[in-house]
């Protein structure tokens, strides 16, 4: 049913009615009739033009209570509505519902614009996980909102039992999702922050509130979710403003949960996915893993973001995907093959045989030719390559057979994200030791927890909220705030350390939070011999990312072992840009001259004084940039486990020479501009 024609349509008929007894009189009026005669007959006129358009009116009510067929069992008391204002109510949500996906299209909706899939046609996506794969498209279908027109006018106490059948129904789905194969602790915390929407009491305080007034469900449930999505999308917080999507994923798993529980027979979205590549505008939390189970070949997710969800399910389960791409012709794909070269990136229309090949045997040449010698620069120096690892239940393996130098960036935030409540030391113990053993030989740097208290389940900080999170009480700024939880995550490490593991401090800007820094590990070292437990204090480092730090760099060299370059902060934080905010994207960049001086300064410095120096940020993944960093003096980057292989075998071909050349070059270019012409970029 078209609700706007039937809007207009009855639009059309009151107008029609009221234009029709206003010209009768005057046309009358021309006639030879007396004025009495005119007034009569314009009065009869009028009345039968108000019973034809009140029958044609009530006509199209009818046929609109017909297609909503109303539930068996509504009905008498208190629970008797006035069926007008709940079509009315109906209609107004399933506009707003429909415009809402035209334009947000989080799940998976087809674009308005059809573009042409163009054969062989490459486009490069900013995220991407998982193997290379070659595979038929199928786009993820949309949850059909016309599959919830026969459950639209569900209200009163029967709007409260179906909703919690279906709440009941949800959960149960998500207690079955937790056993997915893959998943860890930390996996499992995303699906209990849906659990825990749904069972929290302010949550359903609102729903009984406006059921209450007589509204039906559909339309309070989205009234309340869009209030609680708004809140979230308006968070300056990245990982906050993420969440929105998390409340989008539950509240389309409520609509179909009721739209199942009022008896429709419910639709297996996923089946059709089976060994091909879904595809989607937004994948969602839940739809990963019923991807996964479905059996899919590959995930294409145009519009994930590092943080989200999403995202992280899919690192962490290995999946082959792709995300985060522009332009991609979402609505023509379908049926298509495209290839997802996970290595670089990049995804192909169409591929061309010989194109598929050329991927694949590279993927099985970088896992079976792994370099696993030390390799030596031209000039003499030794270069090392170092593996980042995010979540160590799930990388260690990969980890340890891409045959890394070093650890060279362990972050430890994954046990704090999404979940209930605060880890326990031992669960903390645990995780570490499983990494830091499978590397008994080899330098680790463990990162301590790189949070705002925002993004912390189960820790309420006493301050309010911040308007700029991103340079506020965060990082170890916060742990010095809440010295429990710092000496949480401090006497974890320290349990599970070898004389190789250094302790990493994020976001310093200065002596005042190192001196007591370092006091509190001092403390936690003599509290832990005080109960019989051998600590000795470990190595220490400091990321660099807040300019302070460069600015006085020499102040600090001769007091720390290690210095990871933290490029994505350093430029966010130098060039005044958002790393989020596509506004400023131009201003985002690591080649700005600035920053290529920061870089030079360090490592110069850490080479006078027998200190490393790591790159670990984006700018140490792109293989582009790799002859500058070298020329510019680095010796050490840490990158994802799939990188490592590679940035060997690209060192070993580079000539120090050549690469200290290029870095003279940009060190004295202007602009960004100037920096990327002499990169040839």
């Amino acid at each position: 049913m078209n609700f706007s024609k039937l809007n207009m349509s009855i639009r059309w008929k009151m107008l029609g009615g009221f234009v029709l007894s206003a010209l009768i009189p005057s046309i009358l009026a021309y006639t030879e009739l007396s004025k009495v005669a005119i007034l009569i007959i314009s009065l009869f006129i009028a009345i039968g033009l108000a019973l034809f358009s009140i029958f044609r009116i009530m006509n199209t009510i009818k046929h609109v209570q017909e297609h909503f067929e109303p539930l068996a069992g509504q009905g008498t008391g208190e629970e008797e509505f006035d069926e007008l204002r709940l079509i009315d109510e109906s209609l107004s949500h399933f506009e707003e519902y429909l415009e809402q996906n035209r334009k947000e299209d989080l799940a998976g909706t087809h674009s308005e614009v059809k573009q042409s899939a163009v054969l062989e046609q490459v486009y490069k996506a900013n995220l991407q996980t998982g193997a290379p794969i070659c595979a038929e498209v199928w786009e993820l279908p949309n949850r059909r909102t016309t599959e919830l027109v026969s459950s639209a006018r569900l209200a009163g106490a029967e709007a409260k039992i179906v909703l919690t059948r279906a709440k009941e129904a949800i959960v149960a789905d998500l207690e079955t999702l937790k056993d997915f194969s893959g998943l860890d602790d930390s996996n499992r915390g995303i699906l209990d922050f849906q659990i825990m929407i749904l069972e929290d009491p302010s949550f359903m305080m609102e729903v009984d509130k406006l059921i209450g007034r007589g509204e039906n469900l559909l339309s309070v449930l989205s009234r309340v979710f869009g209030k609680f999505t708004d809140q979230m999308a308006s968070q300056e917080d990245t990982y906050m403003r993420e969440r929105s999507a998390d409340f989008h994923d539950l509240k389309q798993r409520l609509f179909e949960a009721i739209h199942d529980v009022s008896g429709s027979e419910a639709e297996n979205r996923f089946a059709a996915g089976k060994g091909k590549i879904a595809i989607c505008q937004h994948v969602l939390p839940s739809e990963v893993i019923s991807l996964c189970n479905a059996g899919v070949a590959g995930i294409i997710s145009l519009e994930n973001t590092p943080s989200s969800h999403a995202q992280i399910l899919l690192s962490s389960l290995n999946v082959s995907s792709l995300s985060s791409i522009n332009n991609l012709p979402l609505g023509s794909l379908h049926g298509h093959t495209v290839l997802l070269d996970t290595m670089k990136g990049r995804l192909t229309i169409e591929p061309l045989p010989r194109e598929i090949k050329k991927v694949m045997d590279e993927y099985a040449s970088r896992k079976s030719d792994v370099i696993t010698e030390k390799i030596v620069l031209s000039n003499g120096d030794e270069f090392n390559v170092g593996v980042t690892v995010n979540n160590p239940q799930i990388e260690v393996t990969h980890a340890v057979d891409s045959q890394p130098d070093f650890v060279g960036l362990f972050r430890t935030e994954m046990h704090f994200l999404g979940q209930k409540e605060l880890p326990t030391e031992d669960e903390l113990i645990h995780t570490y030791q499983n990494l830091i053993d499978s590397f008994p030989d080899k330098l680790v740097v463990v990162r301590m927890l790189d949070l705002g208290g925002d993004k912390i389940s189960g820790f309420e900080p006493t301050s309010g909220s911040e308007e700029n999170p991103c340079m506020g009480l965060r990082s170890m700024r916060l742990l010095l705030e809440y010295p429990q939880l710092f000496k949480l995550q401090l006497r974890a490490i320290l349990k599970a350390s070898h004389k190789q593991v250094c302790l990493l401090y994020p976001m310093v800007s200065g002596w005042s939070e190192l001196r007591k820094i370092s006091d509190f590990v001092d403390e936690t070292v003599k509290e832990l011999n005080d109960e019989g437990f051998a600590a000795e204090r470990p190595l220490k480092g400091i990321m660099v990312e807040v300019p302070s730090i460069v600015a006085r760099f020499e102040d600090y060299v001769e007091h720390f072992d290690v210095f990871n370059i933290g490029t994505n902060d350093l430029v966010q934080y130098t060039l005044a840009a958002d790393r989020n905010n596509n506004a400023v994207s131009n201003y985002y960049k690591s080649t700005h001259p600035s920053i290529l001086s920061m870089i030079h300064k360090v490592s110069t410095l850490c080479k006078q004084k027998d200190k490393r120096a790591i790159i670990c940020g984006q700018m140490g993944g792109d293989l582009r940039a790799l002859p500058l960093l070298l020329g510019l003096g680095i010796r050490n980057i840490s990158v994802n486990w799939p990188v490592v292989n590679e940035l060997k075998s690209l060192v070993v071909e580079q000539n120090i020479e050549e690469c200290e050349q290029l870095a003279e070059e940009a060190l004295k270019c202007l602009s960004i501009e100037e920096v990327e012409r002499v990169m040839k970029i």
